[in-house]
Formats: C-alpha cells, structure tokens, sequence
C-alpha cells in the first residue's frame, strides 16, 4: 500500500492546502509520506550515522554494549535476540544538555547524530504546532493542552529520542507485534518495506511499499501516537502497526517526538 505524501516544502511557508490535507490525513488514516526533497543537505548525514551504527551493533563484545543500557524510559542499548533486533535510544534532552554517553564507534559522529536529532525535532515539533493551532479552533477539539515550541526551546524535551538500530533476523520474522507508539508524531526513514498497518476500515494488515521523493531519496514515514491521539479525544487517528523483517538487513534511524516539559 502507499500513503498520502504531504510535501514539506509547501508546510513550511503554510499552504493552506497542504496544511488542509495534513490535518485530513492525521484525522483519518493517521500516517503519511513526507516529501523532504528541499532538505537534502540535513538527510546526507544519515549514511555516516548508518556506517557507525552497524559497526556498534556488530561488535562481538556484548558486555562493551550493554554498558550503554538505561533503564529510564526505555532510553539507552537493547539487544532483543529471540528476533535478532538490536537498538539504541538517544535521549534528546541528554545531548542537549551535554550528557549525553555515546559508544566509541558513534563518538566519530556526534555532530550528524545531533544534527539529525536537531532536524527530526524541528520537522515533527513544526508539524505539531500546524496540526494543533489548527484544530484548536474547532471547539473542544482537545481534551488537555499541548506543549510545544516553548519547552523545546528552552532545550526540555520531555522523552524524544533519535532511535537507531538493526534487524538482521530471517525473512517474515515478526520483529514487532502490533502497537502504537507511545509520542505526539514518530518520524521513520524508511528504505526497506519493513512496515504492516493496519487498514482503519477493512482492519487488513498493509504492507507500506517504499516511495522515492524527486531527487533521489526515499521518503520518510511519519504517523501519529498514542498521547496525540489520547489528547484529541481519538479525534486524532494513531494507526496500529507491526514490524516484519525483509529479505535485507534493516538499518533502523526513526525519532520519536514528545511533548516538552518545563
């Protein structure tokens, strides 16, 4: 199946168009491509970001990774080896405020790490504010307000985080039951169709095909989350989803976008 590809290059000089079908689409099938074509200079960090990480998650030295796991928030190195999936989570407000632990192999690119966490947070907190002032307006639309660009400027944003890792398991294995995520808007760089969701009206499971941008690039799938939804009434539509594995190994770069905090 394909989505609604919502341009982000019209978003951002508000057109009332392109922001009419954004609002559409997170009130029904929760879920859409987002063309990044004209932000081709922040997505060339995402390759050196994709050579580090596969040299940490494939070092033999286990003990060396675990060392990097956090158990607050689910933040930091998990290794879910019944489905050959490793991950790691960045705290957001860690490497905002300087204390941030990176494994060697990702000290080398501090800079890109932050630039896409910098990136990712800019996009999913400007797509929260289109959707949130615009149907603030409709009466009783949201059940509690929403924080946004204050708190993230003053650099507290809540549990966002730059997640990366890698899949390796064999073909069709299920990597990740059915769920929702559990944040405002999840944003996926997505080059192997990796991802089922499931239909609103059938209750099908769809296979999401990748789907390349003008220049290039593959784009990336943002969807809405359990706590957008919750404070719309499930006015908001946050689509459940699982996760399959691919004939590829699946390098894994997604961030998750949560409400800041004061």
């Amino acid at each position: 199946m394909s989505l609604q590809v919502i341009s982000y290059s019209k978003l951002k000089p508000h057109d009332e168009a392109e922001i009419k079908m954004l609002v559409e689409t997170v009130c029904t099938s929760g879920a859409f491509f987002l063309d990044l074509s004209s932000e081709t200079n922040s997505l060339a960090n995402l390759k050196p970001i994709i050579d580090a990480q596969r040299e940490f998650f494939l070092d033999k030295d286990i003990e060396a990774k675990l060392a990097y796991s956090d158990e607050q928030d689910g933040r930091g190195y998990d290794n879910f080896n019944s489905v050959c999936v490793q991950r790691i989570k960045l705290s957001r407000e860690q490497q905002q405020n300087g204390t941030l632990s990176l494994p060697h192999p990702l000290q080398s690119i501090a800079t890109q790490l932050n630039e896409v966490a910098t990136f990712s947070d800019s996009v999913l907190n400007h797509l929260s504010t289109l959707i949130y002032e615009h149907l603030s307006s409709r009466e009783s639309f949201f059940t509690r307000p929403i924080t946004l660009d204050s708190a993230h400027t003053k650099k507290h944003p809540g549990i966002s985080n730059l997640c990366l890792g890698l899949a390796t398991a064999p073909p069709m294995t299920e990597l990740m039951p059915s769920h929702l995520d559990e944040d405002l808007l999840t944003l996926t760089f997505y080059d192997e169709p990796f991802l089922e969701v499931r239909d609103r009206i059938t209750q099908e499971w769809k296979l999401v095909d990748v789907c390349a941008d003008g220049v290039g690039n593959n784009m990336p799938i943002v969807n809405v989350g359990e706590t957008f939804q919750e404070a719309s009434g499930g006015k908001l539509y946050a689509p459940f989803h699982r996760v399959k594995m691919t004939e590829r190994e699946i390098d894994l770069v997604m961030y998750d976008f949560n409400e800041g905090i004061y």
